[in-house]
């Protein structure tokens, strides 16, 4: 071969070699901004917890929050426990829901769930004033509530169905 044609080879394997490198970094660093972004509002209370800066809510989930007594005639629609069903349509444990309810691949998490699809810290649900809020925590393959991507955290009722991963959670 020409040298001019082995130095053109070159370059492009040191350019395939750095842009390999470079999306491992940016997708270590994506896990841990997740991780520190999670632990970082579990330390606060719901009341005080900033949304995720890549959401394109500003306000709160406590400011977009109607009073309890315009909902359902004044009678609490917090949800309370939470159903998993697996991707071949097993159901898995109930869990309750607390104040707050992180779910993810984490064995941190207060719903951990074995599935690559999931992030380490998907998402949370979060109950406040009787209201229950979901919210995305910069989830690679996002969450779907009722069919429908989660862009900003969004007030969820029982019967409701969320998706992360290949798994469901229906909310009661």
């Amino acid at each position: 071969m020409s040298d001019p044609l082995l130095l053109l080879l070159r370059l492009c394997l040191l350019a395939l070699i750095y842009l390999t490198f470079f999306r491992v970094i940016r997708a270590v660093a994506v896990e841990l901004r997740a991780e520190g972004r999670t632990a970082k509002v579990a330390s606060t209370s719901p009341s005080t917890a900033r949304p995720d800066r890549n959401q394109r809510a500003t306000a709160a989930p406590s400011a977009q929050a109607p009073p309890v007594s315009a909902q359902a005639g004044g009678v609490s629609v917090a949800v309370r426990e939470v159903t998993v069903t697996g991707p071949d349509g097993s159901s898995g444990p109930n869990v309750v829901v607390g104040t707050e309810l992180v779910v993810g691949r984490a064995d941190s998490c207060g719903l951990p769930i074995a599935d690559p699809m999931v992030s380490k810290f998907h998402a949370r649900l979060v109950v406040q004033d009787e209201n229950c809020w979901l919210e995305d925590l910069g989830s690679t393959n996002g969450t779907l509530l009722n069919g429908h991507p989660l862009t900003q955290a969004q007030l969820v009722r029982p019967g409701d169905r969320v998706q992360v991963g290949e798994h469901t959670l229906e909310l009661r």
